[in-house]
């Protein structure tokens, strides 16, 4: 099975702090139910999600939620706050 990481931190908490979530499949077992449960826990309430490339990361979400119909419609919602990071 393929390593799905992703790292994320996260402002706007609304007591002024800072939270970071990540994840990390280990084993042979298929990693996207847990890695769609703890996107989609690193996302809760953003008003939007910053990435260097979006489109690619918008795209993994997308085939994410496809694969993970029962969580698609969250998955989907941040796929579509999804902007690009620019200089």
């Amino acid at each position: 099975m393929t390593k799905s990481p992703f790292s994320s931190p996260a402002t706007g908490d609304g007591k002024g702090g800072h939270r970071h979530y990540e994840y990390l499949a280990e084993g042979a077992a298929d990693p996207r139910q847990k890695l769609a449960v703890a996107l989609i826990e690193a996302c809760k309430g953003a008003a939007s999600v910053v990435a260097y490339w979006a489109s690619f990361e918008r795209q993994r979400i997308e085939e994410l939620a496809e694969a993970v119909p029962h969580l698609s419609g969250d998955l989907l919602a941040i796929a579509a706050v999804w902007l690009t990071c620019t200089r």
